[in-house]
């Protein structure tokens, strides 16, 4: 169906009818408080990742790297001039 969410196997049948009556029931200011909190997660989970990765990273390198994931090595490299594949992605 068109416009359906995509559901994760940890979503029983069952709850998903409640989730979304719930998102329904949510005000636009819900919903943007709702995504915030998750691309905050989102990007700390990244963030988690990258140190994982790349423990000697400065702060400012952990940012560019968050860079790359979020928008991609040509970006990073075009906007930023900062180039991932040198420092050893």
């Amino acid at each position: 169906m068109a416009g359906s969410p995509t559901w994760t196997s940890d979503t029983h049948p069952d709850v998903r009818p409640l989730v979304v009556d719930r998102w329904r029931a949510m005000t636009a200011t819900d919903r943007a408080e709702l995504v915030d909190r998750l691309s905050a997660d989102t990007c700390s989970l990244a963030l988690a990742g990258i140190r994982a990765r790349h423990p000697d990273a400065t702060p400012e390198e952990e940012q560019m790297y968050l860079r790359v994931v979020l928008h991609g090595p040509e970006v990073a490299r075009e906007a930023f001039g900062w180039d991932a594949a040198e420092r050893g992605r």
